[in-house]
């Protein structure tokens, strides 16, 4: 019999953190977005002051799953007037978590919040295509009276690490190792090149005006979505940063050409993988690809720490990434709603016939709509 357990005070989850990291270390699916460190520090920057209703699934006193649900009444996330998990554009993928029987979690989560309120209209954002909760929840939503839709969402190009360096640069384009190659050269003879990677919070605290600065002068900054101008994603790197700083999970680099800070990844390493998260480039200096500079040392870094997997994302569409990407984690939105909802069943033919339509015979429309609404 699963007990469920709904908390609302943020303060309070403290209380559940030893239970919590268990839970994630025995969930062979969880990612570094489902780790108390990640999701407090993400409420905490976008969430301060407005209540949860988190969901911690019990049998006995064993802790066997967690749905962070939001009460996201105006849209402030994703859709309105729906549950939903704490993702957007600068955490984009949390979700339910389970260590046992998936569909007993998804029930007891169904059965609960039918109980608990008028309506219930769930909307989970990105979450791995194939995850076990999500692959059975259409059928207990079925089960419990309720609708579902599946559709895409963006995928992260990911290199999957196996074999030494040379061997993967094999793998790639001839091409791509010449420019690699060509584009280093072209910023060391542009000046004294020097890449610190920061791992410690205190450490981070010092680079942060650094990465501030580069910020400030990226086309971010021109499209009004740099760090210095959003105060929650700010504030979200630099709390995770401090929390990521005991366990070892923050690993961020800085370039510098000539002791000025040019380019920056914020990243962090989960269970052997490395997750890009944020980058941006000074404009001045991009000419001289130093991103694509940057990333060739974190790439070599992961392979000669043995890393399994380098995720850069899902996000804007550069092309480097692709080039040194070898696969892709397909994601999908997955949402659960009364058979009655006229805006959802809208929505699923908007995204199951309008959107592959478009895409398909209007392919301008969707690159213009993709330029005036950049993915950050």
């Amino acid at each position: 019999m699963i007990r469920v357990e709904e908390v609302s005070d943020p303060a309070r989850l403290t209380a559940y953190r030893g239970q919590w990291d268990a839970l994630v270390a025995r969930c062979a699916d969880a990612s570094m977005f489902d780790t108390f460190e990640w999701v407090t520090a993400w409420i905490e920057a976008f969430w301060a002051g407005r209540l949860l209703c988190f969901l911690f699934f019990w049998t006995g006193d064993v802790l066997e799953g967690i749905a962070p649900l939001l009460a996201d009444e105006h849209g402030d996330v994703w859709c309105s007037s729906s549950m939903v998990c704490p993702v957007n554009r600068h955490g984009n993928r949390a979700s339910v978590i389970s260590a046992g029987n998936a569909a007993a979690i998804c029930g007891a989560m169904l059965a609960y919040l039918q109980q608990s309120r008028q309506h219930v209209r769930l909307a989970f954002r990105n979450v791995l295509a194939g995850a076990p909760v999500f692959s059975a929840l259409p059928a207990t939503a079925a089960a419990a009276g309720m609708s579902s839709l599946v559709f895409p969402s963006v995928s992260s190009p990911i290199v999957r690490i196996a074999g030494d360096w040379p061997s993967y640069l094999k793998s790639r384009s001839s091409h791509l190792a010449k420019e690699v190659k060509r584009k280093v050269k072209r910023l060391q003879d542009a000046g004294r090149v020097e890449i610190e990677m920061v791992s410690r919070g205190d450490d981070f605290s010092r680079t942060m005006g650094d990465i501030l600065r580069i910020e400030e002068r990226s086309w971010k900054a021109e499209r009004k979505v740099s760090l210095d101008l959003m105060q929650g994603p700010q504030r979200l790197y630099e709390t995770f940063a401090r929390a990521a700083t005991g366990n070892g999970l923050l690993r961020s680099y800085v370039l510098y050409l000539d002791s000025k800070p040019v380019v920056y990844l914020y990243g962090v390493t989960f269970r052997n993988e490395y997750y890009a998260l944020r980058t941006a480039y000074d404009s001045e200096y991009g000419k001289l690809s130093p991103g694509v500079v940057l990333f060739d040392r974190v790439l070599r870094d992961a392979f000669e720490e043995k890393r399994e997997v380098v995720d850069f994302g899902p996000g804007d569409e550069s092309r480097w990434k692709h080039d040194f990407a070898n696969d892709v984690r397909a994601q999908v939105n997955v949402c659960v709603f009364s058979p009655w909802s006229v805006r959802c069943r809208c929505c699923g033919a908007c995204e199951h016939r309008v959107k592959p339509f478009l895409k398909k015979h209007a392919p301008v429309l969707v690159k213009m709509r993709d330029r005036l609404c950049p993915k950050v």
